[in-house]
């Protein structure tokens, strides 16, 4: 699995410098997430993140993505490569980091130049969410955005009806951002959930992503 991974990050890697810019592993800390060279956009996911969404893949049929946080767009391009053919929204407030403007027009310009089917969208959750959305159903949900204990909650109660029969919502630096207990309060609200912290094959989570699934009646 790590051959498909780096082979990802390296078409997303291409991507960039193809418009001129680089990403790169950032070294302060021994997370392994990633940055735009020279700019403050806040960071991107991990190798294990890559790792999930590639066993999500073997698991459910991926057509419509729904994205909180787009930050420069490394995750969503990850995501774009993994399910070619489903369609993403994105939705961002472009108020993380310094340079957020920057990072979403160049994730305008890599959709534009590769045409692909993503839909980017400025606006807050939850008050835009519904508005960013090109359908009411996804089978993916990544939750990116701003990482506090109210806002993950606001994203969850933002998204929770929108799920299509069989869905995976990823809620990414849950144990690096201190947010579980506002998921478990979510849980205790919403019992047809069930939510794991996800242990890499090959790689370590080392921000604590996780994710919500459909709980079965017999559980």
């Amino acid at each position: 699995m790590q051959e498909q991974i780096e082979k990802i990050k390296n078409t997303v890697f291409n991507y960039y410098k193809e418009v001129n810019y680089n990403v790169k592993k950032v070294t302060e800390n021994s997370l392994g997430i990633y940055e735009l060279e020279g700019f403050r956009t806040g960071f991107a996911i991990t190798d294990a993140d890559i790792e999930l969404f590639l066993e999500i893949r073997e698991k459910i049929n991926v057509k419509n993505i729904y994205i909180i946080g787009n930050a420069f767009g490394y995750s969503t391009f990850v995501l774009s490569n993994i399910f070619p053919k489903a369609k993403i929204d994105v939705i961002d407030a472009e108020c993380e980091g310094n340079d957020n403007r920057l990072g979403l027009e160049i994730t305008r310009k890599i959709i534009e130049k590769n045409k692909l089917d993503i839909n980017l969208f400025i606006g807050f959750s939850p008050e835009d969410v519904e508005r960013s959305m090109r359908t009411n159903k996804y089978e993916l949900i990544f939750i990116d955005g701003l990482h506090t204990k109210e806002q993950i909650r606001k994203d969850l109660d933002a998204v929770k009806n929108y799920c299509a029969d069989n869905f995976f919502i990823v809620c990414h630096d849950v144990e690096l951002a201190s947010l579980q207990e506002s998921i478990d309060r979510f849980l205790n609200e919403n019992q047809n959930f069930k939510y794991e912290k996800y242990e890499g094959k090959i790689n370590i989570n080392s921000v604590g992503t996780g994710f919500l699934i459909k709980k079965e009646e017999n559980e």
